[in-house]
């Protein structure tokens, strides 16, 4: 089973589970970027995103969207 609600995960109040995964990346090397991606190609053992202006490269990609339509005012799929 799996969830998109990680705020809910037993025995993390709030957002200290995501806090705490962006801290155990940071340890290991990864760069965490926030920003909209505008294009990703993961097809190719090198995986590309481009968001304004930057494009990134990397071997894995982790890419979080919105689960509902009330946070991007957009329908699925647009």
């Amino acid at each position: 089973m799996t969830t998109n609600q990680v705020e809910n995960y037993p025995g993390f109040a709030d957002l200290e589970l995501m806090d705490a995964m962006r801290k155990q990346a940071g340890r290991y090397g990864a760069e965490l970027v926030t920003a909209d991606a505008t294009r990703v190609g993961l097809t190719s053992p090198i995986k590309t995103v481009t968001t304004d202006g930057t494009w990134y490269r990397a071997g894995a990609v982790i890419l979080a969207t919105p689960t509902s339509s009330a946070v991007t005012g957009r329908q699925f799929g647009q």
